[in-house]
């Protein structure tokens, strides 16, 4: 299940909570930021629904419930001032925040019936669960990798091939900012780790006179199918 599907499973569980105040949920489409930024309220006059964009920092099924029905009230519905409030007081929100125990017990209970809200990998994130399953791959072939930290794009933005810096702490990888395909990817930072490793390991790993071999491009192909493609952003 997608963010995206979950929030509009929650929109159908919400609809009785402003049916019973005597209010229909306007048309909404309700989507998951792909980045940190606050949630966001738009207006489509093509399709005239109201777009809804979860901020991708809310994780806790609580708090993204309360922040929907937030927005729902206080910028989708476009009665006027009186009557939003009234409709805000009927739902169970003063002002701006619920008005504690009867509204967050409603939500709870809506929320509880939902399943966990998906998790987002994030660029970092998916970057840092390919190392981690990459290095029984390294330990197998007698080269275990050593603390790696890698950078994309922000510290070296015209950066065409990936660098390697090894320090006394780990070693410290920059991989190109336009570099987005999945495979290519787990390509290059596969010969990055070998580089990170002191002696000479690239044919044991599976990279013969500059090749990838199949082997390994099997053992890619089955770590994504674990861990997801590279996320677009």
């Amino acid at each position: 299940m997608t963010r995206k599907e979950w929030l509009t499973q929650l929109v159908e569980k919400l609809s009785p909570l402003f049916e019973d105040a005597g209010h229909q949920l306007p048309y909404l489409i309700v989507l998951a930021q792909d980045i940190n930024d606050p949630s966001t309220v738009d207006f489509d006059t093509s399709s005239l629904h109201w777009i809804i964009t979860i901020s991708n920092s809310l994780d806790d099924k609580t708090t993204v419930a309360e922040e929907l029905i937030h927005n729902i009230l206080f910028r989708a519905i476009t009665s006027v001032d009186t009557k939003q409030g009234l409709l805000a007081g009927e739902i169970g929100f003063i002002g701006y925040m619920p008005t504690g125990m009867k509204l967050l017990g409603r939500i709870h209970q809506l929320v509880e019936e939902m399943p966990p809200y998906p998790e987002v990998y994030t660029r970092e994130k998916w970057l840092k669960l390919f190392t981690h399953c990459m290095r029984p791959w390294f330990e197998a072939a007698g080269h275990p990798l050593p603390s790696i930290e890698i950078h994309q794009g922000r510290i070296l933005p015209n950066l065409l091939n990936h660098v390697v810096a090894i320090t006394e702490d780990g070693c410290y990888i920059f991989i190109p900012p336009a570099l987005s395909n999945t495979l290519s990817l787990a390509k290059l930072l596969t010969r990055a780790f070998v580089g990170c490793v002191e002696a000479p390991c690239a044919e044991s790993i599976g990279i013969v006179d500059g090749c990838t071999t199949e082997n390994l491009i099997a053992h890619f192909k089955s770590t994504i199918d674990q861990i997801g493609p590279y996320p677009e952003n």
